[in-house]
């Protein structure tokens, strides 16, 4: 199956902020390729945050290629963001009536909660057959636990190391941890901007693809004092000013702080911060994703089907923005 990529280039200089260094998880070896994988657990506050809005949203325990999940209760700050209505509107009729004597005027307003609308994305001219991406790391969270084929939601001749071979990667390096965010972690979790940082300091000089900000989507929703820029210069100074690939989020759900409207914010805000930024590209996920049958019944981790689909769209997308 060909996949129609919707992609935004991004070009000009990079900025940055200060990341915290801490040690990575547990490695597992595959062929050729660095496996990270960290099952969900109960979040905490992320330490560093201050403020009375320290609060970082409780992810579904799922995995990716399950067929079902449900979203745990949590007590974080209700979402900044309305969510989702089915229609948007906003209508004033005014009636009036006059007599001999009298003149009275009846106003009714009915209003509809708003709906955040995506960014439109245009796609860049397809042709190039390879990328100059010969070396490339993934940072992802739950939505890419399995991408390789690991956890047999999909095979690997499917996965993210096929894929990204046969457009010409030789190295490819996952580090992939259920329930991660850009700012956030987990007891004994290296967060996004940690886990960049940490294979840097092991020499890693190649492409990055991050494809993070579910969680970073739904903690800010829940009350987090990281806006959606520290959080981007968070990564960007990370990486070091390296050819990058952002894949921006993708949920369907309609409540909680997972909701489709918080997940459409964030991709807004991600689109604006990136603009301007040199060797970035941002590919549109949810364009795709969302018109498609590729979730589990969460709403927010994808199925088998859109477990391969996303494995091919990162190459796809590597390929359109960094080519030969």
């Amino acid at each position: 199956m060909r996949l129609v990529v919707a992609l935004l280039l991004v070009v000009g200089a990079a900025c940055g902020t200060d990341d915290d260094g801490a040690s990575g998880p547990v490695i597992t070896q595959l062929p050729d390729v660095t496996t990270t994988v960290t099952a969900d657990a109960a979040v905490a506050p992320d330490e560093p945050l201050t403020g009375s809005a320290d609060v970082r949203a409780a992810e579904p325990a799922s995995q990716s290629g399950a067929e079902t999940a449900t979203e745990p209760e949590t007590d974080a700050i209700e979402p900044a963001v309305t969510l989702p209505a089915t229609t948007t509107s906003s209508t004033t009729s005014t009636s009036t009536s006059t007599t001999t004597s009298t003149t009275t005027t009846t106003t009714t307003t009915t209003t509809t909660e708003p709906v955040v609308e995506p960014v439109v994305v245009a796609a860049p001219t397809p042709g190039a057959q390879s990328t100059a991406c010969t070396s490339v790391a993934v940072i992802g969270d739950s939505t890419a636990v399995g991408i390789d084929g690991s956890t047999g939601a999909i095979s690997s001749d499917a996965g993210i190391v096929n894929t990204l071979a046969a457009i010409g990667v030789s190295d490819v390096r996952l580090d992939i941890s259920g329930g991660r965010s850009i700012v956030e972690t987990l007891p004994g979790q290296t967060n996004g901007a940690e886990a960049i940082t940490a294979l840097r300091s092991t020499g890693f000089d190649g492409c990055w693809i991050i494809a993070l900000g579910t969680n970073d989507a739904a903690n800010i929703a829940a009350g987090s004092n990281a806006s959606a820029a520290n959080r981007v210069d968070r990564i960007v100074d990370a990486t070091g000013g390296g050819r990058t690939l952002w894949i921006n989020a993708s949920t369907i759900t309609t409540s909680g702080h997972w909701a489709r409207n918080n997940t459409v914010q964030w991709n807004n805000d991600l689109a604006a911060l990136l603009a301007g930024r040199g060797n970035i590209g941002l590919a549109d996920w949810d364009s795709l994703a969302s018109q498609n049958a590729w979730f589990t019944s969460d709403g927010i981790h994808p199925n088998s089907a859109g477990l391969a689909a996303r494995a091919q769209f990162f190459a796809d997308s590597l390929r359109a923005f960094f080519p030969a």
